[in-house]
């Protein structure tokens, strides 16, 4: 189970919230 997609996913979460 690869969790370089979930790392990549949570971090481009991460700076969606902090833009808005």
């Amino acid at each position: 189970m690869p969790m370089d997609t979930s790392v990549s996913a949570l971090a481009g979460r991460l700076a969606s919230l902090r833009e808005q």
